[in-house]
């Protein structure tokens, strides 16, 4: 295989994303491992936190997630599956997009791309699991 124009690889281009959207991953997890347990409300351990922190990187599909662990407020109410689905095909079509395209400009606009569809990824994760105590 070739090497594509300006050199992104597709090891590059895989680095590329996860630092795309490392950021909001980290923020994310601090907030669900470094938060005041007793303001999340009755019932939440840090067990709780730990479970949140790992079901937030599924992004939309958390709060479905920890209700099925039994996580204390997490709510439902701002879960939309017609969003959720829709948020999870853009991201899919982006990295498909991303790793069979071999033209530079194009790859890098897929980078550029997943920034702030990183950022919806997570707040909706965040937004699913903390909805209960909004």
């Amino acid at each position: 295989m070739s090497t594509p124009p300006h050199g992104l690889t597709d090891r590059r281009l895989g680095v590329a994303l996860l630092i795309a959207a490392a950021p909001f991953a980290a923020v994310a997890t601090f907030l669900h491992l470094r938060g005041p347990v007793h303001l999340a409300g009755e019932g939440v351990t840090w067990t709780h936190g730990i479970a949140a922190a790992i079901a937030n990187l599924l992004g939309p599909w958390a709060a479905p997630l920890v209700r099925l662990v039994d996580f204390p407020n997490a709510g439902l109410r701002s879960f939309s599956l017609p969003g959720a689905l829709g948020l999870t095909a853009l991201l899919a079509a982006l990295l498909v997009t991303a790793f069979r395209v071999r033209r530079g400009a194009v790859r890098w606009l897929c980078v550029a791309l997943s920034v702030p569809l990183a950022a919806a990824w997570f707040f909706a994760g965040f937004l699913g699991i903390a909805d209960g105590l909004l």
